[in-house]
């Protein structure tokens, strides 16, 4: 199962970053056609929008990038213990440690996809097989870790 998640991911964050990749080219089409239109502070107001919506594109292809590297990572982690890439069920919520991209649905279930460094990932590193601990409201114990 682990297998084919991190794969339902890594198709999942490509199709992102070509959507993304997609946006950016239509801008750079827009700020190319704009340029040829001189109308004054309108024509200054839409270049400068455009512009900062490629800046923003930029930064989201750079952190889907990024979560790819980590997906690369995670796929060659193989350990019993929880660590980058651990897929941990417990008899609540299965957790996937490694890219913060909250709950997803995979095969009618929920995966709660957290990141090293948050606050969920830094309590389960700490914990086994057979230990338990707090989720909002309930307590869970770990059932397996992949």
């Amino acid at each position: 199962m682990k297998q084919a998640l991190l794969e339902h991911i890594e198709s999942t964050l490509r199709e992102k970053e070509r959507s993304y990749l997609k946006a950016l080219e239509s801008l750079k089409e827009d700020l190319s056609s704009a340029s040829k239109s001189s109308a004054g502070d309108k024509h200054e107001t839409g270049r400068a929008m455009v512009h900062l919506e490629q800046e923003k594109l930029g930064k989201q292809i750079l952190n889907t990038q990024k979560e790819l590297k980590t997906l690369q990572m995670m796929k060659q982690s193989q350990s019993g213990s929880v660590a980058l890439g651990s897929l941990i069920t417990t008899n609540g919520p299965i957790f996937l440690l490694g890219i913060g991209l909250g709950i997803i649905q995979f095969k009618q279930k929920q995966i709660v996809c957290v990141s090293m460094l948050s606050p969920i990932a830094q309590n389960l590193s700490q914990l086994r097989i057979g230990d338990s601990f707090n989720f909002g409201k309930q307590t869970v114990s770990i059932k397996d870790i992949l």
